[in-house]
Order: C-alpha cells, then sequence, then structure tokens
C-alpha cells in the first residue's frame, strides 16, 4: 500500500515547517501531542530526496508515523495506530 498524502499543520520555525501540531486524518482534525521521534531519510537516489520523518502521539491516545517530502513539499501518513487505551505521559520538555 503506498503513503497517502495528508493535510498537516505545523509549527513554522527558523527552518519552515519544523513539527507537525495536527493532522487530518478521515476528515477529523487530531491534535499532536508529542513528537515521539523523527529523522532524516536522504535518499541514494536524488530523484527521491530528503524526507523528513516524524513519529507523533495524538491527544486521544492514537499515534501516526508521517514524512513530509522536501522535494515535493508534501506530507505523507506511513502508519497509524487506533487510539485506544490511556496514551502515556508526555516526554521531557525539549
Amino acid at each position: 500500500m503506498a503513503d497517502e498524502p495528508i493535510q498537516v499543520e505545523c509549527y513554522a520555525g527558523a527552518t519552515g515547517e519544523e513539527r507537525p501540531r495536527a493532522v487530518v486524518l478521515d476528515a477529523r482534525r487530531r491534535e499532536v501531542r508529542a513528537v515521539r521521534e523523527r529523522w532524516i531519510e536522504e535518499a541514494l537516489d536524488p530523484a527521491r530526496g530528503r524526507r523528513r520523518w516524524y513519529r507523533v502521539a495524538f491527544q486521544d491516545g492514537g499515534g501516526a508515523t508521517m514524512y513530509h517530502d522536501l522535494a515535493l513539499d508534501m506530507w505523507f501518513l506511513h502508519g497509524v495506530k487506533p487510539a485506544g487505551r490511556r496514551p502515556p505521559p508526555d516526554p521531557p520538555a525539549e
């Protein structure tokens, strides 16, 4: 299954779209409670470009893995963890 384009609201810092604040999934806005992990992927094939990946936790206890494709300037959903039990505590502030 291919990654699907999504709408993401971001905190914009000095480098532009730095981290997701909210995501629209299934026509529903879900606020990001915490960014659990983030990393950058540099493709060996220059046509694939660079991606900024994020693993996030939502306010409702669910989560997602998504990335911002810098060459296309688009966000894509890679996977979703459904909401379930009470979310774990927030990580320490950066």
